[in-house]
């Protein structure tokens, strides 16, 4: 995830300009990380997560809390996509695609999961997907709560586009 504006290295709690977290969102100075066994994120002084790459959205994933991502290039995804968000831990940030397109030529979930799409569980006071194009080549699978975008949603979408292949599933799809 790219910093857009004010790298300072570490997050200062003071001036909010940075910021590097573990999976506890614990902040972690720069030359403690691993990037192997901690999910880090850096962000703008703007609180805006840039994502610019596949990478770069598997980094992002882990933080499913009230975040503000947004997309700075398409994105081609050429592997099976596992559902962002759960029951137990919703997707509740924001989402702006930037008027940019996700493309999938794998397949989302499997036909034993429920609550699957590229957001499997969307759910929040302030949870909202915008401006997004998304083309999903293979199928999406699963077993309850299936969809393309969205699996279970509790959130705003808005200017969205989805182009899929098939989408099959037992039950709410």
């Amino acid at each position: 995830i790219n910093v857009s504006a004010g790298d300072s290295g570490y997050l200062d709690a003071n001036s909010c300009t940075c910021g590097y977290y573990n999976e506890k969102h614990e902040l972690v100075p720069k030359d403690r990380l691993k990037y192997q066994n901690e999910n880090c994120v850096v962000a703008a002084d703007n609180g805006i997560y840039t994502i610019g790459s596949v990478d770069e959205l598997k980094e992002a994933i882990p933080l499913l809390g009230g975040y503000y991502y947004q997309l700075t290039t398409n994105i081609d995804i050429t592997e099976d996509w596992t559902p962002w968000g759960s029951e137990t831990q919703p997707f509740s940030g924001v989402f702006d695609g930037n008027n940019k397109t996700i493309t999938l030529t794998k397949n989302i979930g499997k036909d034993d999961m429920d609550n699957v799409g590229f957001f499997g569980y969307a759910k929040g006071k302030d949870c909202k997907i915008t401006n997004l194009n998304l083309v999903v080549e293979g199928d999406v699978l699963g077993r309850e709560v299936v969809g393309a975008l969205v699996g279970h949603n509790e959130c705003q979408i808005e200017n969205v586009t989805v182009q899929i292949n098939n989408v099959t599933g037992k039950n709410y799809v």
